[in-house]
């Protein structure tokens, strides 16, 4: 497996025992609301920084559950839409088949978080994105359990991603 990015702190994440409930189901129903705030911070930033907002909080995910092969699935998708950020021409756009390793409390979160980079993808577009990185953000919020994990989360990915993609610039 690849190296984690800097702003990802695995050993935290190695620490962390498994609490988190999960519906096969109707994984939505377990999740936390979407923080209105963040949503309305995510909003004047540029389609690819939203994106890119989206896609390093799944990378948290994805290096959450290390062991896990589609674990390394995400994290394969993570990078190839980490590549799409510089040329759109390069995006791939892929969804998690309906499979038993894309289900419960470890699968489930993983497929989830390959969904919702996929469907920030296709929301930008229309103007959005900022909804689906609020909603990543829940997801790591329902994973981690740990208040204080989700705030290194939320703070490095956002403070990256204003690093490196400004606001709206020529409607990219």
């Amino acid at each position: 497996m690849a190296k984690a990015p800097p702003y990802i702190q695995v050993e935290l994440l190695r620490a962390m025992s498994l609490t988190h409930e999960w519906d096969n189901d109707d994984p939505y129903s377990v999740l936390p609301d979407t923080d209105d705030e963040l949503i309305a911070s995510l909003k004047p930033l540029s389609a690819r920084a939203k994106k890119a907002f989206t896609v390093a909080c799944a990378e948290w995910l994805g290096w959450r559950f290390p062991e896990a092969r589609n674990s390394s699935l995400l994290l394969d998708y993570c990078e190839a839409s980490w590549a799409g950020l510089y040329d759109w021409d390069l995006q791939l756009m892929w969804e998690p088949p309906e499979s038993p390793e894309f289900q419960g409390p470890v699968g489930g979160p993983i497929g989830l978080a390959a969904l919702s980079i996929t469907n920030c993808h296709n929301s930008l577009g229309m103007g959005g994105g900022a909804a689906e990185g609020a909603f990543m953000v829940a997801q790591v919020e329902h994973v981690f359990a740990q208040r204080r994990t989700v705030y290194v989360v939320a703070k490095s990915c956002r403070q990256s991603t204003r690093e490196t993609l400004p606001l709206e610039q020529n409607g990219s």
